[in-house]
């Protein structure tokens, strides 16, 4: 007795044709479906439900876009970076026109001086299986000034070693993953570029619910 259906403008359903009509054609062409929130929806709440229906349905496997430095962390997965990292968002100081933030509204630094920082990633498949499924790492970074070596590994194992070298302001990094259990990204170098967030997907098309998570944020910052 307390549902309260869906208030289309001016009782126009058709504002969501577009919507719907990617959704059939998941199967050919993935799709992400950006969730904003604030800390109500950390730890994926609510996106978490949306994403494994609609996966069900129409198909892709992972959870999709991740912060580098989530406020509060996931069951699984879980990101776990190194301590010199730093993180600007505009929705936090009403941003600065002189920087660059990507799709979350946040772009994230290491300290230079060091020359190296890491992130892990660990999925554990006995909490949610279903986020464990994904086959693909996607890493989007931009406007690097000198080229940032990084060592990938899947597991124990090293897999590859690529650089980071491009200037334009969004560049995208992809490695396979064959272990969900442990990836370490290792970054070295001592200009870093501006990195936006990473992606855990898989080759399948389908649907990803990105859980973008801005505790403190009305909103307000989308003006950015």
């Amino acid at each position: 007795s307390f549902i309260s259906k869906i208030e289309y403008p001016n009782n126009d359903k058709s504002v969501l044709k577009n919507f719907f009509d990617a959704l059939k054609n998941a199967a050919n062409k993935s799709i992400h479906i950006l969730y904003y929130g604030d800390s109500q929806i950390e730890e994926d709440r609510f996106s978490g439900f949306f994403r494994e229906k609609w996966q069900m349905h129409f198909g892709g496997n992972g959870v999709g876009y991740l912060s580098f430095m989530p406020v509060a962390q996931w069951i699984t997965p879980k990101i776990i970076y190194s301590d010199n990292w730093q993180k600007y968002a505009c929705f936090a100081t009403f941003g600065n026109t002189s920087e660059v933030y990507g799709p979350a509204g946040q772009s994230f630094f290491f300290d230079s001086n060091s020359g190296k920082a890491k992130i892990f990633i660990k999925c554990n498949s006995n909490a949610v299986p279903t986020n464990c499924l994904f086959n693909r790492l996607k890493i989007f970074y931009g406007y690097a000034s000198e080229p940032i070596i990084l060592h990938y590994l899947n597991g124990n194992e090293k897999l590859v070693s690529d650089t980071l070298n491009s200037k334009s302001p969004l560049a995208v990094k992809e490695f396979p993953v064959s272990s969900t259990e442990e990836i370490t990204l290792d970054f070295e170098g001592f200009e870093s570029p501006y990195f936006y967030g990473l992606s855990l997907e898989s080759y399948g098309n389908g649907v990803y619910v990105d859980n973008i998570a801005l505790r403190g944020s009305s909103g307000t910052f989308f003006h950015w």
